[in-house]
Formats: structure tokens, sequence, C-alpha cells
């Protein structure tokens, strides 16, 4: 029986065949190249699952540069890895090997993850009213398509989620990215490194690959500048395909925060509790679906973390810091703080200088053909910092801003809303610490800190308070530092939260306070989707008939306006 290829069901089945692949390709790599580390079952999961976004990236690079002949080349590629991995599965024993290791929370983590990819994909079908006025700034093109659907859904977000969609569309298509651009109105491609892009690629091509771009882009009118009309190439059924992709990686974010979690010592009970709140949580739902690989980048600047605190392996950490480098820029405030610590440490003889060279020897290996690729060959240099780093302001403003920026993300925001609103009960909870932690586990997150910081000095300090203050501090204008960085802080917090709770309450209060809390997490979404006209039926049916692809809200309001 066909199953059309924009269905829920089969949007559903192609992400549960990639949340299989991921892990199956990568765990054979990682048994043919570090078998000797003796990883446990879940770090063999969790690795394995990052390495096989590296191979379909690979993949992805191959076929985006084939003058011809994509959708053979991307299937045979695709069946290809995949058999010869389950001949290796056969070969080196994995399946017998993986059994005997005592060591539990796979199936957890799995499940967690295949849950949150499908609870986004869901989302991303869920018909909803668009405003009436797309405004400037967030909302590059004018349309309903797919793509802005998603920006409306996650509270008027920017176009960023188009853009390793257009990285993708641009290698299949052979668009120049040296005549065509920038890639978006004040985005050049060198801004934006490509991994989720490049591992989209042979999925896109082998499903239903579009057509060769014939001539230059037309061209389209924004903020009174004529720019490439991208916008053209954003079709939903195209856009479909690869946003089942990115939210797959995205969700990866679950698996690196089940690692952490299992290695730093909560129980199966604490666990699941964890990755309960990861799974219905606001903010990680809204960074799932919303596909700038933010998240990706969190999961494996969390591998690194596990690399280095818990494997002691710096040559590892080196290549998820490059991975995470890879997936979105933040992710260099992060590789700093490693080879910071890495280098203090070797000064203090406490490690040797030859580990802090295979970190950032591996991590440069990593990220140069980035570089190469658009330093040299695409001669395109990146703005991003200048962006965001330097405003033209004057001194004091410039020191000021600092200071509201890191209260944003430390305060409770939502208890400033007033009268009550749900919807922007939960906007406001999506840019600061104890709404996006929880508002029943953010004090136990606080205290986490203060009283492991001795015991987990790297986790805490390398991993959370020096990347996050960096993160503050990059940002000359007033800026939302919760959505620009810390996806990669709040799974710490919670895991702390939930460390400190661990030894002082009972399973049953366990239990108890998080029902409340999703109960809460449950509530916020629905009050969303009620902006949304979610569940306004009537309504949606009629401007369905009148135009096929609408869906969405009302005009932004002003802590929207924050979450930009």
């Amino acid at each position: 029986m066909f199953i059309p290829l924009d269905s829920v069901l089969f949007d559903a089945i192609f992400a549960a065949l990639l949340t299989a692949s991921l892990p199956f390709i990568g765990i054979a790599a990682l048994y043919a190249f570090a078998d000797r580390f003796n990883f446990n079952r879940l770090e063999i999961f969790a690795y394995g699952s990052g390495i096989g976004v590296l191979f379909y990236a690979v993949i992805g690079l191959l076929v985006g540069n084939m003058p011809s002949h994509q959708q053979p080349v991307a299937i045979a590629l695709l069946l290809g890895v995949n058999a010869v991995a389950a001949v290796y599965w056969l070969k080196a024993g994995i399946f017998s090997r993986l059994k005997s290791d005592a060591t539990q929370g796979v199936t957890a983590a799995w499940s967690a993850w295949l849950l949150l990819a499908l609870l986004c994909i869901v989302i991303s079908h869920a018909a909803i009213k668009f405003p009436d006025d797309l405004f400037d700034g967030p909302y590059v093109f004018k349309n309903h398509n797919l793509h802005v659907k998603v920006q409306t859904i996650t509270g008027h977000l920017p176009a960023d989620n188009y853009l390793p969609y257009l990285v993708e569309e641009f290698f299949l298509r052979d668009i120049s990215f040296k005549n065509e651009h920038p890639i978006l109105p004040g985005q050049e491609v060198s801004n934006r490194p490509i991994l989720m892009a490049l591992a989209a690629i042979p999925f896109r091509a082998a499903l239903d690959p579009p057509p060769r771009q014939n001539g230059p882009l037309p061209k389209f009118q924004y903020v009174g500048t004529a720019w490439p009309d991208v916008g053209a190439l954003g079709e939903d059924r195209y856009f479909r395909q690869f946003l089942v992709v990115g939210i797959v990686l995205n969700a990866m974010v679950v698996l690196g925060a089940a690692l952490l979690f299992k290695s730093f010592g909560l129980t199966r009970a604490f666990m699941s509790a964890g990755l309960i709140l990861l799974v219905v949580n606001p903010y990680f739902i809204s960074q799932v679906i919303f596909t700038w690989p933010k998240a990706l980048a969190a999961f494996y600047i969390l591998l690194a973390i596990h690399a280095l605190s818990v494997r002691g392996g710096p040559a590892m950490a080196g290549l998820f810091a490059g991975l995470a480098y890879l997936s979105h820029p933040y992710a260099v405030v992060f590789a700093g703080s490693f080879a910071f610590y890495l280098a203090y440490q070797a000064k203090k003889n406490a490690l040797s200088f030859r580990q802090l060279i295979h970190y950032g020897g591996v991590l440069s290996v990593v990220v140069a053909p980035w570089f190469i690729w658009t330093k040299v060959i695409l001669k395109m240099p990146s703005d991003l910092i200048a962006q965001n780093l330097f405003n033209g302001g004057t001194l004091v403003d410039t020191i000021w801003v600092r200071i509201p920026n890191l209260y944003l993300i430390v305060s409770p925001r939502f208890l400033e809303v007033f009268p009550f609103n749900g919807d922007q009960l939960l906007q406001a909870s999506l840019v600061c610490i104890p709404g996006v932690v929880g508002i029943l586990f953010f004090a136990q997150a606080y205290a986490g800190c203060r009283q492991y910081f001795a015991a987990h000095r790297f986790l805490i300090l390398y991993g959370v308070l020096v990347p996050g203050l960096l993160l503050v501090m990059i940002f000359s204008t007033p800026s939302v530092p919760a959505l620009h960085g810390f996806q990669a802080i709040f799974p710490i917090l919670i895991l702390l939260s939930l460390k400190w709770m661990q030894n002082r309450i009972t399973g049953k209060t366990l239990s108890f306070i998080v029902i409340i809390q999703v109960a809460i997490n449950i509530a916020l979404l629905c009050a969303r989707a009620d902006t949304l006209g979610v569940f306004d039926t009537r309504q949606l049916a009629a401007e369905a008939d009148a135009h096929p692809q609408a869906v969405i809200v009302s005009k932004i309001d002003s802590i929207e306006k924050q979450s930009i």
C-alpha cells in the first residue's frame, strides 16, 4: 500500500528508520576504529549515533557534488553503507557483545529520542492560523509555506530554520554559492556550518530529488533591497522531507543528556524522570522542530563533555567538539572552554600536554574542511561575530547590555506576565533558566551547582558557568541567551537538579513532582496551540478552503519580541 510522502504516517516511519540506521552504522564504525576503549552499551549507542551522522554527511557531500544521477547514487550509497554495517555487525559479533553488557539505559534513551521526534513531527502537521501580518525581521518570506509555519509555531523565530534546507537545495540543484549569495538576506553561507544539511542530502536525493536550477535565481525585494529569491525553493513537498531529518538530528540532544544522566549517577527512576522532563518540555520541543541545528550541536557538546569528564578521551572530545561546531558556530565557546581546561590541567601537571595536542589536533582536522571551503574556495569570510559582538553603540551601553541579558537568562521572567495569559507565560518560560528547567526544579539545579561543584568541577565550571557567561558576553545588543547556545547547558542543569533531589526525596515524591511539572508543560503547550487556532476546527476548515496552505497566529506581543 502506497503511503503519501507528506503524511504523518510516512514521516513517523521515516523518523523511526533514521533512529535505527544512525546508530547502526555508527556503532559498526565505533567498533571498527575504537574497540580498545571498551565502551559500555549506552556509550556505544550515543557515540555511535553521533558518528552515524558524520557518515551520512560524508555520503551527502558525495551525492551533492554529483553532476547527474543523484537518486540512484544516493539509493546505492544508503543501501551499501547499511549493508556493510550489517556484515560487520555479524562478523564482529556486536549483537552478542552488546547483549552481554549489563549497563542499562539504551532502551530509555532510544525511546525518548524517537518520542521527541514523533511529537515534533505531529506538531508540524497541525493546522494553524497564520498571523494577519507576516512582519519584517523574522518573516523574510511572506507566504504560508511549511518553513514559515514552523517559524510561527515556535513564536515568530527568525528564518534561520530555512538555512540548512537552502544549503541542501543549493547542492542538489547545482546552484552556485559564489554567484547566488547571500543565502538569506544578511546571512552568508559561511556564517552557518552545514553538517545537518549534508546529512539530509542523501535522503532527499533518494526520496524525491529536486530539479536542477537552470540559470540564475530571480530576485525579490525585502527591506528595500533586491536579494536572490531563495524563497522560490521552499516547496512544502521538499521542505517536509528535510524537516523530518532535521527533527531527528536535533532530537539527538536527549541521547547526550541520557548519557550524562547515567554516567553521573542518576538511578533508573531519576534518569527516566529526566528524560520525561526533556521530551515534554516546550523549550526542547521548540528547539527540535525549529531546524537551526543548535540542538544537534548541543548533542555533540554533551558527548564531548562526557568524553573528557568520564572517559578521559581528549581525541574523542575533539572529534565531538568539531562536529558540534560543524552543526552550529556557537559551539566554539564550549570548544574553547574545553581547551582552556586541558591547558590549565596540563600546566598543573594533572594532564600531559600530549592530551591537549590530541584534543586540538583532532578538533582542527574536523573543522579544517569547512574553513578551506568557505575561506579558500568560496572566499566568503564570516561576519557572524561582527554581527553580534560589535554594534557601534556607546561604551557604556556596550557594557551595560550584558547585565540585562544575564538577568534575562537567570530570572523567572514568567512572573512578570500580567494579566495572566497562558501563551505569554509560555513565551516568557522559553527564555530563562527557571522556565526551561522547570518551575519545580530550577531551585534544585542552582543548589546542585553549589553542592557538587567540587566533585564535578569540570562539568559545572567548564560545561555551564564559563561557556554560559561567554555566551552572555558575546551579544552587544539586547538578546536572548537561552536561544543562542544554552541548548547544551539546560540538560546539565536538569541533571544537577535531579542529582540534588535523588538523596532527599522518595520515588513517590519524585513521581508526584514530575507529574505536576509535566502537567504545567502540557498546559502551556495547549495555551500556545489555542493561540495558534489549533482547536478552532471550523475556522481552520474555512481558512483551508480559502488558502490551502494556510496556518498560524496573532501579532507578536512584547514578550514574543524578546524571543526573536
